[in-house]
């Protein structure tokens, strides 16, 4: 009987409001809930992930980047899926389909929107990507996970430092993951990586391979050093003949304040 009063109800107002019918979704998801798990902590995180939600569902509908039933699905999607992760008895494969679609919906979003796409519709994909990825990392600190959450994170310009510094801290005697970590991180934040690397050497006296791989990377990194130099010697070069030919005896050269700095640097 409820639940043909609830559907009746939909039907009166699906043709006219979009919103109003995705709202009610998660308000008869929320009342069942009650019913079935009798505010079960798992069923209140489902909950609050889905009130989080709207914001995002009422962006994409009004921007009509999806149909109604469109919507509709997403929003099933997401509640299986959000129950499955939450529930008592972990499995790692809830959290990769789970990722898996919200990085479909990503490129479906990307491919409609196009040069319209803007960074608050991106944000709420990539944050539930970000966030799926933590909680699978906190379950099943698996190596392989640990490359794609980097990948990730660093493609999308997320701060990776906090991520690569947990995880190397939870395996510190893990000398392939200390490496591949300050590789990822020795061009993003020079400091955490000397850090990280210091901390891996206190951690791990005897094993070479940090001290090589620690020379290397300030190896990297003068090189890297010399090459702005190199560049910014280029430039102070072309900005100094630039003056010099534009003068026309006009203003001396060696009354412009950046000239003795700029001779100092060509005279090397």
């Amino acid at each position: 009987m409820v639940i043909c009063i609830i559907k009746n109800y939909l039907n009166i107002y699906f043709k006219y409001n979009k919103i109003f019918l995705i709202k009610y979704f998660l308000l008869i998801i929320h009342f069942f809930k009650n019913i079935i798990f009798s505010y079960s902590p798992m069923a209140d995180r489902v909950h609050q992930n889905f009130e989080k939600m709207t914001i995002e569902l009422e962006e994409y509908n009004t921007l009509n980047i999806f149909t109604e039933n469109e919507l509709q699905q997403i929003i099933q999607k997401r509640q299986s899926f959000e129950y499955q992760i939450h529930r008592m008895q972990k499995n790692e494969n809830d959290f990769t389909r789970y990722i898996d679609y919200e990085t479909r919906l990503q490129k479906i979003l990307q491919k409609r929107l196009g040069d319209k796409i803007t960074t608050k519709i991106m944000s709420f994909t990539k944050n539930k990507i970000f966030n799926l990825y933590t909680h699978l990392l906190h379950h099943f600190p698996k190596f392989p996970y640990y490359k794609k959450f980097v990948d990730f994170a660093v493609s999308n310009e997320f701060n990776i430092t906090r991520i690569i510094t947990e995880y190397c801290i939870r395996f510190p005697r893990d000398i392939d993951n200390w490496i591949y970590s300050t590789e990822k991180l020795q061009y993003i934040d020079t400091q955490s990586t000397r850090t990280l690397l210091q901390r891996a050497i206190r951690i791990n006296k005897k094993e070479k391979r940090l001290y090589e791989h620690f020379i290397e990377i300030e190896l990297n990194l003068i090189e890297d050093e010399l090459k702005e130099s190199e560049e910014e010697y280029n430039l102070a070069l072309i900005i100094y003949n630039e003056c010099k030919d534009n003068c026309n005896g006009k203003i001396e050269i060696k009354n412009i304040d950046f000239f003795p700095l700029f001779k100092k640097i060509i005279e090397k």
